[in-house]
């Protein structure tokens, strides 16, 4: 992680887990229930994907599905990387701009960080906000409907575009067009615990070229 990187992840546990008792952990929504990954798990597993392949970061990330924002702040703000975040239920993508206000004045990030609300699989949320899907390079995922992301990754990701799925326990799936690279335990003794897991997926590359 980057300079100071330690002092900002103590902040935005301790700001997050006094939005949790706030708040309340689970929210509600249109398309389902919203369920905040651990951000302690999912840092262990960032570190490990970003040394693993340090080329990555330099590539635009995606947090599909991005809830109250706290994922996206963690790439963004701990991590240094550029980050974009797609929430479909109004309320979530308020609250996630009401915590970027607060986190930034503390934390400011350069760049800063986007927050969409709209469909991440919708092509043209990313077209009228100036991007494509396909700048993205890194998607990641918390098990909400990955199986139509995956096909999108596959069919509109990056050229060697990571997918990277966060769920409670391994699901074996196997996407056409997306290597299987890992699965990673994140619980910190992997030996005694059980989950939960970043599984690591990429885009195969084709003939022109790769990323």
């Amino acid at each position: 992680m980057m300079d100071g990187a330690e002092t900002r992840s103590h902040f935005l546990h301790a700001y997050f887990r006094e939005q949790d008792q706030k708040r309340g952990v689970y929210a509600v929504t249109a398309v389902g229930e919203f369920v905040p990954c651990s951000l302690t798990y999912l840092e262990h597993g960032m570190t490990h994907f970003l040394s693993r392949y340090p080329a990555a970061r330099k590539f635009l990330f995606l947090d599909a599905g991005s809830g109250d924002g706290r994922v996206v702040f963690l790439l963004s703000v701990v991590f240094g990387l550029r980050a974009v975040g797609v929430e479909y239920d109004e309320q979530l993508h308020v609250r996630a701009m009401d915590n970027m206000a607060s986190i930034l004045r503390r934390y400011p990030a350069s760049p800063p960080p986007t927050l969409l609300c709209g469909d991440f699989l919708d092509e043209s949320l990313y077209r009228n906000h100036g991007l494509r899907f396909a700048d993205f390079h890194v998607v990641f995922n918390y098990a909400n409907n990955h199986t139509q992301l995956a096909e999108k990754v596959m069919r509109d990701g990056g050229q060697g575009a990571y997918f990277l799925l966060y769920t409670p326990r391994p699901t074996g799936e196997r996407f056409p067009s997306l290597q299987d690279v890992s699965s990673l335990c994140l619980a910190p003794e992997p030996r005694t615990a059980t989950g939960p897991y970043l599984q690591i997926y990429r885009r195969v590359p084709t003939e022109s070229g790769s990323a």
